[in-house]
């Protein structure tokens, strides 16, 4: 006996087929797939956008490979999701925060903090060249920053920690190639 006839398909699209079946959809009309790739945008999550409309994944799923045209839109709506969550991880790394200040369990004050890690992660997306090596460390040649003096204040201090995160990886760079000449 085959023990691959014994074992039920459990995955997701299984018992979505199974929903599909049961709710007699073959395929999702025109408006059904207009409003998935609005949903999906929205949130660049295919099963959130899916469930947000109502019908099956597996759907929009046989659908994508079926119709080029919606292949390409539905790539148009991912990317405009992760563009704005790329806008997002920016304006929290260099605008910052207002996270509150407490004193004796009461607020107090707010600051505002930047993600030094969020704006890594964005120099190495864009300027793999520079900031990105093998390890993650600065590679190549001497990297300087020409700070301007009339920037505004948060940004004069993002140059700043940025400055300093350049002048340690090209320290660590220089080690390893100390050592790497030995």
């Amino acid at each position: 006996m085959d023990a691959k006839k014994d074992n039920k398909d459990t995955s997701l699209a299984y018992y979505e087929g199974i929903l599909a079946n049961k709710w007699k959809i073959k395929k999702p009309s025109g408006s059904s797939l207009l409003r998935f790739l609005k949903e999906l945008s929205k949130c660049g999550l295919p099963s959130h956008a899916a469930k947000k409309v109502r019908i099956p994944l597996i759907l929009f799923l046989k659908e994508r490979e079926e119709n080029p045209n919606f292949a390409l839109a539905w790539e148009a709506a991912m990317e405009h999701a992760i563009d704005a969550l790329e806008l997002e991880a920016r304006r929290r790394a260099v605008e910052g925060i207002e996270v509150p200040v407490f004193y004796k369990g009461e607020q107090v004050a707010t600051k505002r903090e930047y993600s030094d890690q969020l704006l890594m992660f964005l120099l190495k997306g864009r300027r793999k060249q520079v900031f990105a090596g093998d390890e993650g460390q600065a590679i190549g040649g001497k990297v300087e920053i020409i700070i301007n003096c009339n920037v505004p204040e948060p940004k004069w201090e993002i140059a700043q920690r940025l400055q300093k995160k350049v002048q340690i990886a090209e320290k660590k760079r220089v080690l390893e190639e100390g050592k790497n000449a030995d």
